[in-house]
């Protein structure tokens, strides 16, 4: 299969990972919120099982289900994520095809981009913030990421 890279197809993966990880974002903040509401870490190396769940970012429809370290940004990124103190960090592992212009719906690792040309360093790298959670809302400010300097807020809906 061939993969056009040009400008514009790589405009294209901008914006949808910007709004993937923005997701991923929200989510991550909302669970990461809950312990400041009473919920207690797990101990399991930073990861706050009160964030388990599915969130939904209403702005723009982005829903994200945190479980245990893990998270899944519907059809769009999944990866894993760490939580303590107000603090997040969100790791992609994997993109999905459609999303991301390639046409396959089905889930690329970072090695299977890179093995069809594509640049993959600025949708897996990490994106660190803050969070909160006030009831059923989470909020996730980003420091670092395709989300930086942007305020997620995110609603629990399971």
């Amino acid at each position: 299969m061939s993969v056009n890279t040009d400008n514009s197809k790589e405009f294209f993966m901008k914006n949808t990972f910007k709004q993937l990880g923005f997701a991923v974002l929200m989510t991550a903040i909302a669970l990461s919120t809950l312990p400041l509401t009473g919920c207690q870490d797990d101990d399991k190396g930073g990861v706050d099982t009160a964030l388990n769940g599915t969130w939904i970012d209403h702005e723009n429809g982005m829903q994200v289900k945190y479980n245990n370290g893990s998270f899944e940004a519907t059809e769009q990124a999944k990866g894993t994520y760490t939580a303590s103190g107000g603090n997040i960090t969100l790791t992609i592992t994997h993109l999905y095809g459609s999303r991301i212009g390639i046409g396959d719906s089905k889930w690329y690792s970072k090695t299977d981009l890179k093995s069809i040309g594509y640049n993959t360093s600025y949708y897996f790298t990490p994106m660190k913030g803050t969070y909160s959670v006030n009831s059923n809302t989470l909020t996730v400010t980003f420091d670092s990421g395709i989300f930086e300097d942007e305020e997620l807020i995110f609603t629990k809906v399971k």
